[in-house]
């Protein structure tokens, strides 16, 4: 069941595997003709035959010693370091370009919405990861209804928009605080922009303006429908990505379409 998943500068890619609990990396491609190889990064390696599962866990460690709950995303920053979002354990874990696993944030098996720093602070169900910046990441807490932001350096844990003392779901426009969110999945980062998957809407969250509000697709509207803003109309959403030229880019999780949002 793979979901998240992020390019090194090097071209490796590296994806979160739901249910074999682990990081898989896939080297970069090359041409072709020439076979790309797979291998587990980190967490235990997958089980042989059908269903093939993994082993959970949530011990730290260094490559496949390491073990994971349902990761379900990952994102990685400029010094190669990668982060992820561990809803089975509740908790954000960091992995060294070397493989060595560590959790930033978020105590394993202990779930809540308390902000704090390091493992006192709780998670209702970390989804969807991305960099905001050099020291900071975003994610999405959909038992929460809330975006959480992480310090990397100091793992101070902050809720950025939505509410802060549980779930509280909605799909409301306006400041950091009064905005609610319903199902917030993938995230995305653009110009300092933070863009969420929220159900059947895509959102976008401006920090520095102190505001939330509605970039595509219609909050009444759930199918497939292509058009500017409002017009739009997405089913379910799932994840987003950006190719770093402004672009968008969204899959639905219940209808099997990719879309385009410029």
């Amino acid at each position: 069941n793979p979901e998240g998943m992020v390019a090194s500068s090097n071209g490796d890619i590296y994806l979160a595997d739901v249910d074999n609990h682990c990081i898989r990396k896939i080297s970069a491609y090359t041409m072709l003709g020439t076979g790309q190889s797979v291998s587990t990064f980190a967490g235990a390696n997958p089980t042989t035959g059908l269903p093939g599962y993994g082993t959970p866990g949530s011990s730290n460690g260094t490559g496949t010693a390491a073990r994971f709950n349902k990761p379900t995303d990952i994102c990685v920053d400029n010094a190669g370091n990668f982060y992820v979002t561990e809803y089975g354990n509740y908790t954000v874990r960091k992995i060294t370009p070397s493989g060595v696993v560590t959790t930033l944030a978020g105590s394993a098996g202990v779930e809540g919405t308390t902000d704090a720093t390091g493992s006192a602070a709780r998670f209702g169900g970390p989804w969807g990861i991305a960099m905001y910046n050099e020291n900071n990441i975003v994610v999405t807490d959909p038992w929460n209804c809330n975006i959480r932001m992480i310090n990397t350096v100091t793992g101070v844990v902050t809720t950025l928009a939505g509410p802060t003392t549980g779930p509280s779901p909605g799909q409301v426009d306006g400041t950091l605080t009064q905005a609610r969110f319903k199902k917030p999945k993938g995230i995305a980062v653009v110009n300092g922009i933070i863009y969420v998957a929220d159900e059947n809407l895509i959102r976008a969250i401006d920090v520095d303006g102190n505001s939330v509000t509605t970039f595509a697709g219609s909050k009444g509207s759930y199918s497939i429908t292509d058009g500017e803003g409002s017009s739009a109309a997405f089913t379910e959403l799932s994840a987003l990505t950006t190719d770093g030229l402004g672009n968008l880019y969204a899959s639905e999780a219940s209808s099997a379409v990719a879309s385009s949002v410029i």
